[in-house]
């Protein structure tokens, strides 16, 4: 046939002359296609476009350090408040917490990679059990006493536990028959005893969480050492300065310093992280990992305060970094804001704009950062843009995205075939690599 010309007429829109620009290349590519290809199946990317949507996609990736894990981090930190028990202000030191996770490391008989279930309600013990499994070279099994014994049952049954570690009273909410160590609040007097058992290897699982089984039967995902060290490290490295309370107020208000003060007379001066979250929900580990693994404080609540708002933003007094559910942030500034948080994380549900802006005007001292992930991984993060000044309106969000890859990772976008990216501004189906879950038991 006669050589055909098509003529585009470009009008001028709110995308700007870049977008512009980008559906007329893609169209220009389809329109160069032979006419035997289907039409779903002709790639809108180039070489120069998918090697820029792919470094797109790329998380940072710092230097590593290969052997490490959060036992050895932990043990690292050797002076200060480890624990704070906010309903009796009870103080645990870290030569305590040490100790403790020692005592219960050398109460366990397991092999690198057993998995040990962990049957407790959030206490000043727990976090001692979580430690003492992890430096016994084992994986914590999370499993809730509330749950309906169907649910507990089918979890013993899918991970197979060598040994549990409970609480006095919850025996009965074991379905199976296993090894038991008990532990209360009384291992902080445990005296110093080294771990005969070897350390964890970074290739070790560390945890087994089970999802939420809302498309069947709850899957145990397992994940190794590493990638928890490195997304522990990614936080620290993100957000070290609002973890210790020097970040200055996001907004440019004055800090007159009286939450700094009574955090340092706690022995809490590198900031205080609430462990708020029930550890059987991929959340929790950040609580229980991030602080306690570069020496700052973890402040215990009372068991289910995380359903009472008004509990909740007492429990925050002094607090400076807390994690969210964004309906649950939303109920908390109905009631108030708290003041000494520096860093706000939301994840679990899609963040509504409605809840920034919320979040923005009562709490614009601190920084909210959206982290999204499935159970299987953490692998982007977006953070709100700051206000433009004391008393003024933060910039109007309609919509969240779910921002940028973490350290270790790298997110795309593939094509229906899953054999490319897809081109800017293409749906497509979300896949990432790097620092993810070991798979499913």
């Amino acid at each position: 046939p006669a050589n055909t010309t098509l003529d585009v007429l470009v009008v001028k829109t709110k995308s700007g002359f870049r977008t512009t620009k980008r559906l007329a290349d893609q169209l220009e590519t389809y329109l160069k296609a032979s006419g035997d290809d289907v039409a779903s199946q002709v790639s809108l990317v180039d070489d120069v476009s998918r090697r820029k949507i792919l470094a797109l996609g790329d998380g940072p990736s710092p230097p590593w350090e290969s052997h490490t894990t959060v036992w050895d981090r932990m043990l690292a930190c050797g002076d200060g408040t480890a624990l704070l028990d906010i309903n009796t202000s009870t103080q645990i030191t870290y030569d305590q917490f040490h100790r403790a996770s020692k005592f219960v490391a050398n109460s366990i008989d397991c092999q690198p990679g057993d998995r040990i279930a962990i049957v407790m309600r959030r206490c000043l013990a727990l976090p001692a059990a979580v430690y003492g499994v992890v430096g016994a070279g084992g994986a914590y099994v999370p499993v809730d006493p509330d749950y309906p014994h169907e649910r507990r049952k089918a979890i013993f049954e899918d991970s197979e536990p060598v040994a549990v570690v409970l609480t006095t009273g919850l025996e009965d909410k074991v379905p199976v028959t296993l090894p038991t160590v008990v532990v209360d609040d009384s291992i902080y007097d445990a005296a110093v005893t080294p771990v005969i058992q070897p350390p964890p290897s970074p290739q070790d699982c560390v945890y087994v969480l089970f999802t939420s089984g809302t498309t069947g039967r709850p899957k145990g995902v397992a994940v190794p050492h590493l990638t928890l060290a490195r997304r522990v490290s990614w936080f620290q490295r993100r957000y070290e300065k609002q973890l210790t309370g020097h970040a200055p107020p996001r907004d440019g208000s004055h800090d007159d310093g009286v939450d700094a003060l009574r955090r340092r007379k706690l022995g809490c001066d590198r900031g205080m992280v609430l462990q708020k979250t029930p550890f059987v929900f991929g959340v929790s580990e950040w609580e229980l990992f991030w602080p306690l693994t570069v020496g700052s404080c973890l402040a215990v609540p009372p068991h289910g305060i995380e359903r009472d708002p008004s509990l909740l933003l007492d429990a925050l007094r002094n607090v400076t970094v807390a994690f969210f559910a964004p309906s649950q942030l939303g109920a908390v500034l109905e009631v108030g804001a708290p003041q000494s948080l520096r860093l706000i994380v939301c994840c679990g549900e899609a963040l509504p704009p409605a809840v920034v802006a919320q979040c923005c005007a009562e709490a614009p001292q601190a920084l909210l950062s959206n982290v999204y992930g499935p159970t299987e991984a953490d692998i982007t993060y977006w953070e709100a843009p700051p206000p433009r000044g004391v008393g003024c309106v933060a910039p109007l969000i309609r919509s969240v995205p779910i921002g940028r890859a973490v350290d270790h990772v790298r997110v795309v976008v593939l094509n229906s075939s899953k054999d490319d990216v897809c081109a800017l501004g293409v749906p497509g189906e979300l896949a990432f690599v790097g620092d993810v879950a070991f798979g499913y038991l």
